[in-house]
Formats: structure tokens, sequence, C-alpha cells
């Protein structure tokens, strides 16, 4: 299989150089990795992008091992390390089950999103354990709350959305 992720646009994204970054996107997927084009003098950390990110995915059912996508944010730098900025990771494993079990495309969209993870996540919520404390329940519903709360729909547009990443960026 191959996943396919097209990096439209960022937002506030953390200057790094002074007033402006030179931004870039890394996606990973096990250990395949690949990069957006750089660009130059992000000011106030917005960049339009239009890239297509395409790797290759082995799915095996019974694995027993989660796949993650892998989005980083970085800051190009010429004569030194390329700086870090942001990140996040998200599951596909129930992704690519879908399409290994019926051999078709699957687009993450706001219909798929609201249809499977947002149903089961309520439906995960409802089944915890009586026994536990409040505390732990708690702490078990923010954990599952959190899985999917980086992901924010555009209000016009159902199959384009935001990642939020972790360290420095606001959306």
């Amino acid at each position: 299989m191959e996943a396919r992720i097209v990096v439209w646009e960022c937002e506030d994204i953390k200057n790094m150089d002074m007033q402006s970054s030179d931004i870039f996107f890394n996606a990973t997927i096990d250990q395949e990795s690949q990069g957006t084009d750089v660009h130059l003098n992000c000011w106030k950390g917005q960049g339009s992008f239009n890239w297509r990110i395409v790797l290759p995915v082995t799915y095996e059912e019974n694995k027993g091992k989660e796949q993650f996508v892998n989005l980083q944010a970085y800051d190009y730098d010429i004569f030194s390390k390329n700086d870090f900025i942001a990140q996040k990771s998200f599951p596909i494993e129930k992704l690519l089950k879908e399409c290994d079990k019926y051999d078709v495309l699957v687009k993450f969209d706001k219909c798929y999103y609201e249809n499977n993870y947002v149903k089961y996540f309520e439906k995960q919520i409802k089944n915890i354990d009586q026994e536990l404390s409040a505390e732990e329940k708690k702490q078990i519903k923010e954990n599952l709350n959190s899985m999917y709360d980086f992901i924010e729909f555009e209000a016009d547009d159902d199959e384009k959305f935001w990642v939020k990443l972790d360290k420095g960026l606001n959306r």
C-alpha cells in the first residue's frame, strides 16, 4: 500500500531565525521518510506548500504493532543542523485495516473521522470499568479524547483539516 499526505499550508509556526523561519515538513511511516520543499523566510510562521508526500506502507493484519504517521516541522539551516520546531504522531492502523479488508482507497476526511473515530472513542469512554477510581476514569477519558483532538476541520471544506503539532504550534 501507499499513504498519500498533502501538506497544504501552515501557520503559527515558531520563528527560529529572528523574525522568520525557513520551514519544511518531514513525514515518516515505519522506516520510510519523505519531506516537503523548503519555504524560505516564512514570516509569522505561515507557509503555503501544496506538497504531496507518498510513502510505501507495509500492512500485516496480525502484526500486533500500531503504525503511526509522524509529521515533523523543521527550520532549514545552511551552515548548521536543521532546527526541530514541532511534531505530531497519529495512528493509522484502522485506516490500513480497512484498505486491506475492502481493497479500496480510504480517504481520511471529516465524514470518515466522525463515522469511525468519534464513535469508537465515545464507545470506549462508555465502557470504562465502573470499579476504577474517579481519578483513573478521568485520566483514561483524557487519554482517549486527546488521541484525535489535534485535528481541526475547515468549516467550508470537509476534506481539509489542520493538524495541531506539539511544541511551539498554536493551531
